[in-house]
């Protein structure tokens, strides 16, 4: 490591200076942990309202724990190191960018310089970079989630993985805030890694409040569309057997374009987007690109047709298994778009939950 970034490293007074910009959200970070407060409240009523199969041995309080405990020893253990590592290999041998700019695109954003870097090291380079980290692991996620933990961990019971969702989305925020607002190992190289996973290189200075936004309100987001979907569609925790099931196929159709839909726009955008218009977003690069919405089109289609085909009970009737997912791919790319960049995490899903339910009360009353 060069001295100057020693001596940079070691400098407490510019270690206040450089955390000064980062602290500037202090507002925001306060509206989203009590918003997670809130969101933790209402998964708990929810959760205590749901009732488990005569057969499932698990309590409520087992499914909930080790539902968190698997995110966070896989996040710990797995997702974190591995995403650490990648974007070191990206960055040191890829991209071969100086010591300095390894430090501030890691750990310090507050003194960063995005023209500088795309001129010395490339825009597309730069872009791709951003694409494969994030959203790569982004799909990881999501994935996981999905498959993993609501179909193997909780056992299909809605409510009890909201709870879990939200619990790790509080715990992981009020981490990250006590860290900055404490200036706690605010210069720490692993320890920042390990809250910020795959801050944007593109996103500049504000990079780690468009994750700590994003990541609050995607673990929002669940208990909204779960509430939603509950309150309005006769599938809530004390719903029959019959639409219980139905509700673990809305999950899908309104989480999945965001899984793969959301990942693969970026994707085909940071790689072949060539027709871009500007956006609203935390980021200091706010673009997105006609290929790439068309992308979100396509594979939120893809995904979302499968759903209704292949999870979704018989009780759809076989038109509405072709225009739902055309309705929620639809909807899905106008709000991806249009959605103030690191909200579309929870803008996607709860206006897709609101068709599922339009769609889900006009089929069971023509039944």
């Amino acid at each position: 490591m060069e001295p100057d970034l020693l001596q940079m490293l070691n400098n407490p007074h510019n270690k206040d200076e450089d955390t000064s910009y980062r602290r500037k959200f202090w507002s925001l970070d306060l509206f989203l942990v009590l918003l997670l407060c809130g969101g933790l409240i209402l998964s708990v009523s929810y959760a205590v309202e749901s009732d488990l199969d005569e057969d499932e041995q698990m309590s409520k309080l087992a499914l909930t724990s080790r539902i968190v405990a698997f995110k966070l020893i896989t996040y710990l253990f797995i997702w974190l190191p591995a995403a650490f590592l990648l974007r070191t290999y990206l960055l040191k041998s890829w991209i071969g960018v100086s010591d300095e700019h390894y430090y501030q695109i890691m750990v310090n954003r507050d003194q960063f310089h995005l023209e500088e870097l795309q001129e010395v090291y490339t825009d597309i380079r730069i872009r791709k970079f951003d694409c494969a980290v994030r959203k790569g692991f982004h799909f990881i996620f999501f994935a996981s989630g999905l498959i993993v933990e609501f179909g193997f961990l909780a056992r299909g019971y809605t409510s009890i993985m909201v709870l879990a969702d939200v619990i790790h989305g509080l715990v992981y925020n009020m981490l990250r805030c006590i860290s900055l607002y404490g200036n706690l190992f605010t210069d720490n190289l692993y320890v920042q890694s390990w809250l910020y996973f795959a801050p944007r290189v593109r996103d500049g200075r504000e990079a780690y409040i468009n994750i700590r936004v994003a990541e609050a309100l995607t673990a929002l987001s669940t208990p909204v569309c779960n509430i939603m979907l509950d309150q309005l569609t006769h599938c809530g925790p004390k719903a029959e057997e019959a639409d219980r099931n139905i509700a673990q196929s809305m999950a899908f159709l309104v989480f999945l374009p965001v899984a793969l839909g959301d990942a693969m726009g970026e994707v085909v955008g940071s790689f072949y987007g060539k027709h871009q218009f500007e956006v609203k977003g935390f980021g200091e690069v706010n673009k997105k690109s006609l290929e790439g919405c068309a992308a979100v089109f396509t594979f939120s289609l893809i995904a979302t047709m499968l759903s209704t085909f292949v999870v979704w009970p018989d009780e759809l009737p076989l038109l509405w298994k072709i225009l739902l997912p055309i309705c929620v791919s639809t909807l899905s790319t106008l709000t991806e778009t249009i959605a103030f960049r690191s909200t579309d995490n929870f803008v996607i899903p709860v206006c897709n939950a609101i068709i599922v339910m339009i769609v889900y009360e006009k089929v069971r009353n023509e039944c």
